[in-house]
């Protein structure tokens, strides 16, 4: 196949090597991660049904020539085995959050990345956005106010450890305490005391707004309730060594320098989604804001963050459909791996997953057996839905923004493990 290359912008800009590198697509495709360049964002959505080599094709050739950072969801931690040797040998921080074995992983503590504002109190938005990733409305839910009445009792218990508690308890395990005291009988006496003493904090002010429901038992415990079985994740006593743990992953350290960051989670078991969910959250939020405060509002390191199964519980971001289409320009990307489109109905309603998959200027397509999915390709493709889901299995539809789809050989699965894969177009 000959080479292709996609070019654009000003034919006089010389990409810097060093900061930007290339994505292997299919043999003979590949996307330049230089955005001066292409014309096009670096966000690409990934569509393939279970065992068509999403990780072995894709994921494992964008790790073999990456230049940025990384954050990815590494399940059984196959990748972190495959490539942190190499990776570390690079030159890259390796950080591996394994909620699987904790003891065997590096500590993350939500707490530490919320800001402080100029006078020393804490920055709302922060505590409020842990908070929703804990308690998130439900896609397509009727009634949000519980899910949101839960986000409000957890926001004050985080708020209360932040402002009430020494700083060595600024920690998730605190907060679970405060929330298992505060929804007790009576439970709420434990905090008047401060609360009166200190009438200008967050605390005080969402401590009156949850108190507002307690004269009526029913809707109180159903809050508590559905708070509860949010920090469900974190009341795990294995999981104590993760939050406790003194030497903590500084989320903005990954913008700082080249960081590969696997997150170990299990594919069996979906208790920690929210934790994993959360993680997402902060880490594009602190990133965003590395950026703004940066000379030239971009990051000093690219990060690419590989979403596997997103849409699923486990790759649930808060906001990412407002998101996604302010990251460009901070050198944050994406690449969204599902099995069909509805996948992404399960966790984003029909407008957020529009936006979502219009903000990927790159689709890699390689098999389904969706209808929807396959009519959209089909669309984009100029083919029927018969030829789409006939298509054969070492093949694979390349579409990039305002360009012709083309088919193309599929890299095969690990093949670049084996041997030098140096493919360009």
């Amino acid at each position: 196949m000959s080479k292709q290359r996609i070019t654009g912008g000003s034919p006089t800009y010389t990409a810097p090597r060093e900061r930007y590198g290339k994505r292997t697509l299919a043999k003979g495709v590949e996307l330049l991660e230089d955005t001066k360049v292409t014309g096009l964002n670096n966000n690409v959505l990934v569509i393939g049904n279970s065992g068509c080599g999403k990780t072995g094709s894709y994921i494992c050739s964008v790790l073999k020539n990456i230049k940025s950072s990384v954050i990815l969801q590494d399940v059984k931690g196959l990748l972190y085995d495959m490539f942190s040797g190499e990776l570390r040998a690079k030159g890259y921080n390796i950080i591996k959050l394994d909620f699987t074995e904790p003891e065997k992983s590096q500590g993350y503590n939500p707490l530490a990345a919320v800001k402080r504002n100029k006078d020393g109190s804490i920055y709302e938005p922060d505590v409020k956005a842990i908070a929703d990733a804990i308690s998130p409305v439900s896609s397509g839910c009727k009634e949000p106010y519980w899910d949101m009445s839960a986000a409000s009792m957890i926001e004050f218990a985080i708020a209360y450890a932040l402002e009430a508690l020494p700083k060595e308890y600024h920690n998730m395990t605190s907060v679970l305490e405060l929330f298992h005291t505060y929804i007790q009988n009576n439970g709420d006496a434990y905090f008047v005391k401060w609360i009166k003493d200190n009438p200008n904090t967050l605390s005080t002010r969402l401590f009156s707004e949850t108190q507002a429901t307690r004269p009526s038992d029913r809707t109180f415990a159903s809050t508590a309730g559905i708070a509860a079985s949010h920090l469900n994740c974190f009341n795990m006593k294995e999981l104590r060594y993760i939050f406790n743990n003194k030497i903590s992953v500084n989320l903005a350290d990954i913008g700082r320098r080249k960081t590969a960051v696997f997150i170990k989670t299990s594919d069996t078991e979906h208790n920690l989604d929210n934790l994993v969910s959360l993680f997402y959250t902060q880490t594009l939020q602190a990133l965003c804001r590395e950026a703004d405060n940066s000379p030239k509002g971009r990051l000093p390191v690219p990060v690419h963050m590989i979403l596997d199964d997103f849409g699923a519980t486990s790759a649930y971001i808060s906001n990412f459909d407002k998101n996604i289409s302010t990251i460009r320009s901070r050198d944050i990307y994406a690449s969204l791996i599902i099995q069909s489109l509805s996948q992404l109905a399960t966790m984003y309603d029909a407008n957020a997953a529009k936006t979502i998959i219009n903000n990927c200027d790159t689709l890699l397509f390689m098999g389904c057996n969706d209808p929807d999915t396959a009519r959209m390709i089909a669309d984009r493709a100029s083919k029927t839905m018969d030829n789409i889901l006939c298509m054969p299995r070492d093949k694979v539809y390349v579409i990039f923004s305002g360009r012709q789809a083309m088919l193309a050989d599929k890299i095969a699965p690990y093949s670049m493990l084996q041997k030098d894969h140096q493919i360009s177009i």
